[in-house]
């Protein structure tokens, strides 16, 4: 990324790109941090024949002083097994036979806490199938487990 004011470690990658009829591009990007997704960063460029003109967007600054490695602690499947755990506790009319779940998922990202401390977490969901169907969604500590 020459000419960045974003440190080499972090980066953005396109997500989607729409031309418009003016012939300007308008290009979305989602930041990344050592090839995990920061979660609820993007920013939308607006491209012409000269260049890069407008950007805004949100983007998360100094994560290395909070990240300071990429390799959770937690593996995927204790993050969903622990999500499942939460969503039966929170939910203790159903019993683990009532629990039927299908497309659990669970990506690695950073995130910001609501103290802006940035934090490498799982997000969690998964489909739960009962009557009430639901999709809980969770943020797992990829450390902790919390």
């Amino acid at each position: 990324q020459a000419r960045s004011i974003v440190p080499t470690q972090n980066g953005f990658q396109v997500v989607k790109s729409v031309t418009l009829p003016n012939g300007k591009v308008k290009v979305r990007y989602q930041q990344m941090y050592h090839g995990l997704p920061v979660f609820n960063t993007s920013v939308v460029a607006t491209q012409t024949e000269k260049g890069i003109g407008q950007v805004y967007g949100m983007m998360a600054q100094q994560i290395d002083s909070d990240v300071v490695s990429t390799s959770p602690q937690v593996e995927q499947k204790q993050a969903v097994s622990i999500a499942l755990t939460h969503y039966q506790q929170q939910n203790p009319s159903l019993t683990s036979a009532d629990l039927v779940t299908e497309n659990e998922r669970a990506q690695l990202m950073v995130r910001l806490d609501e103290n802006q401390t940035a934090q490498m977490v799982y997000l969690v969901d998964f489909f739960v199938a009962t009557n009430e169907p639901a999709r809980p969604f969770f943020f797992i500590d990829a450390n902790s487990g919390e």
